[in-house]
């Protein structure tokens, strides 16, 4: 592997860090644990704010969770600083030099939660206001998403549906950005805590 610049050094000792945090992390869906390949894998798609195992991701973007892997995986390959971090997590799980068990085992194929499981689990949190946002793209969503996070209370927490494309990446890291909670997401269903202050 060529040799990495010192920006490249410094973002992959930076993802370390964040893996080395996210132990012992369970999917903010289904309560499973996340392995490391996992909290790379959210952080990679921006969705380290409620982390969620591959299974739940794949199914809030309507793919298998093998599709999923593996695109995030040859992503990730792609990145010097990435490919970094995956290797200790490689090592942390003892899987250096193999295809990590955790996302790779012969027993990936149980069984996605259905889309009525992942529906219970968000029925439970309770919001202040609903806002169907239909198809808003970014920049309108975003906007939209400020004035109305504006009107509730700090801690409110507002129910988005956003159909755009684009929704799935562009709203975990607005909220990401602008400090407010992304709660949940089960696209096109996105619950966001207006922050604190």
């Amino acid at each position: 592997m060529a040799s990495l610049t010192a920006e490249e050094t410094a973002r992959a000792e930076a993802l370390i860090r964040e893996l080395k945090a996210g132990q012992g992390l369970t999917c903010g869906l289904c309560q499973r644990p996340i392995c490391a390949h996992e909290t790379l894998i959210n952080i990679a798609l921006g969705t380290q704010d409620l982390p969620q195992c591959c299974t739940c991701l794949a199914t809030a973007q309507r793919t298998t969770r093998q599709g999923l892997r593996d695109r995030i995986a040859m992503y990730i390959h792609s990145r010097p600083c990435y490919r970094l971090a995956w290797a200790w997590a490689d090592n942390s799980e003892g899987a250096a030099g193999n295809l990590p068990a955790c996302l790779w085992s012969t027993e990936e194929a149980t069984a996605m939660p259905e889309p009525e499981d992942l529906r219970a689990m968000t029925k439970e949190i309770a919001t202040e206001a609903e806002w169907d946002a239909g198809e808003l793209g970014c920049g309108d969503l975003a906007l939209e998403l400020r004035i109305r996070l504006n009107t509730l209370a700090p801690g409110a927490v507002l129910k988005v549906l956003a159909r755009d494309g684009g929704a799935p990446e562009d709203v975990p890291a607005w909220c990401r950005l602008t400090g407010h909670t992304l709660v949940a997401a089960r696209p096109p269903e996105y619950f966001i805590k207006r922050k604190e202050h």
